[in-house]
């Protein structure tokens, strides 16, 4: 083979695995020659260290879950232990009928000793009691915005001595009788239910413990 410079030996473009390289063992100070492959590997060993040790890669030897990192990897919710959660919206579940089997349902309860007028709130509460009641008292409209049929139930007991009760006109009596005084040591529970057709609480029930 002729003498030639470097710069005009043919230009190789794709190297094959077999292909080979001269390079001088400095440790025998001998001319050997090394394939293409083995230089990728010493390459890819040398460059794997190098990038392990700065944390600039996650190893594909690594797994999300069991999956290996060797190609683009798709999780799924079951992946995440998030195998019960699914992307309705609140919205959507919110507005949702929903049956309630076997499941109790613990009312809102408001209670008070005393009060000479009484304003309870009917977003907050399903059952109100006062428990010794010691003066007249004027039961006020609830406060709040209730849903059709919802109820309310409201429990008097006096300290011991009758009191005086007026009720707000928002409560109208259908098939009961509104208490006007307590009984000395009786329990009273009134018992209504919101008609909004006609914006008013109907006394469903009136009942004084025996």
């Amino acid at each position: 083979m002729a003498t030639k410079k470097i710069t005009e030996l043919a230009a190789y473009v794709t190297t094959a695995d077999t292909d080979v390289v001269a390079i001088v063992d400095i440790a025998t100070t001998t001319t050997k020659k090394i394939t293409w492959s083995n230089i990728k590997a010493n390459l890819k060993t040398y460059f794997d260290t190098q990038y392990s040790a700065s944390g600039g890669f996650v190893p594909t030897s690594r797994t999300i879950n069991s999956k290996a990192l060797s190609a683009d990897v798709t999780l799924t919710a079951t992946d995440l232990s998030l195998g019960n959660v699914n992307n309705t919206s609140d919205a959507t579940k919110n507005s949702a009928t929903a049956t309630l089997t076997g499941k109790r349902v613990t009312k809102r309860v408001g209670t008070e000793a005393t009060n000479t007028s009484l304003s309870l709130d009917s977003d907050a509460y399903d059952i109100y009691t006062v428990t010794a009641l010691n003066t007249a008292m004027t039961v006020n409209a609830p406060t709040g915005t209730p849903a059709n049929g919802q109820p309310l139930l409201i429990r008097i007991l006096d300290n011991g001595t009758a009191r005086a009760l007026t009720w707000n006109a928002i409560f109208r009596v259908v098939g009961a009788t509104l208490p006007t005084t307590t009984v000395i040591n009786k329990t009273n529970y009134i018992g209504c239910v919101y008609n909004t057709a006609d914006s008013k609480w109907d006394v469903i029930a009136s009942v004084q413990q025996v």
